[in-house]
Order: structure tokens, then C-alpha cells, then sequence
């Protein structure tokens, strides 16, 4: 699928699939620097886990509804 964003006044579709990989880049990522991931491809499989899981949508959902209390 693609989703649709807005970059600054046009509205751009890019495949879905290119935010869930930045998604699961910048997580692997905070997982080396936070010590939970010796190296990058561990650190994707982490990331990628989470997201098929539904541990990252209950983790995102869990922020959302602290950060508006």
C-alpha cells in the first residue's frame, strides 16, 4: 500500500513499507544506544519482532494516552 503525507505543500505518496523500514531503522538504532542490541542486525530483528507482534502499537498507544493525561 502507499501512504499519503504532506511535504511542506504537496501531498506525496511513498510505499507504506518505506516508513515501517525507517521505523524499524531508527528503533534499532535507540536499541544500541540504550544496550538492548549488541549490533544493527540484531537490533532490526528486535524492531521487526515488535512490529509483528503488536508490542510497538501497544507501546505507541501507551505514550499517546500518558502524554495526554
Amino acid at each position: 500500500g502507499r501512504v499519503a503525507f504532506k511535504a511542506g505543500q504537496k501531498l506525496a505518496l511513498v510505499p507504506a513499507t518505506a516508513f515501517a523500514d525507517a521505523a524499524v531503522l531508527t528503533t534499532a538504532a535507540a536499541l544500541i544506544v540504550a544496550g538492548k542490541a549488541a549490533d544493527l542486525t540484531s537490533g532490526v530483528a528486535v524492531a521487526r519482532e515488535s512490529l509483528a507482534s503488536g508490542s510497538a502499537a501497544k507501546a505507541l498507544a501507551r505514550l499517546v494516552e500518558v502524554s495526554n493525561d
